[in-house]
């Protein structure tokens, strides 16, 4: 059963957002002529990335502590105040409404570098899924 675990009240430094694409394939018959079939009405694996700069270790261990009780099954949401502050309320809307259904998981685990004692650097992705149930 996949459970809901709500990014840490952090605000990143950069965000990449990249809203996902309907799945389709393409034929290309002899003579040229080229057809799309999609499948369903939904877009698929949205990426969004955040970049922590200058973070302070123990925020940076809120990360890796939540990276490492999220469970296969489950997905992660993002507000205003955990992970996506800094953006527009449409920005934010469009990230977790308009994705139809689309749930975050992380990508890789995230990449923490330090950068002074006490202070790093953190990089999470994470992409958007169509999960059942």
């Amino acid at each position: 059963m996949s459970t809901q675990r709500t990014f840490p009240a952090l605000t990143p430094s950069t965000r990449s957002y990249i809203p996902g694409a309907q799945p389709e394939t393409t034929f290309t018959s002899q003579n040229g002529s080229t057809s799309f079939i999609t499948f369903g009405n939904r877009k698929v694996d949205c990426r969004l990335k955040l970049g922590f700069r200058n973070l302070e270790d123990n925020y940076a261990m809120l990360i890796l502590e939540h990276y490492r009780i999220t469970q296969t099954d489950d997905y992660v949401v993002f507000d205003s105040n955990h992970g996506l502050g800094g953006m527009t309320n449409d920005l934010v809307s469009e990230v977790n409404l308009t994705n139809q259904g689309l749930k975050f998981r992380y990508s890789r685990p995230p990449e923490i570098t330090s950068v002074f004692p006490g202070i790093s650097n953190v990089e999470c992705e994470f992409t958007g899924y169509l999960l059942s149930g």
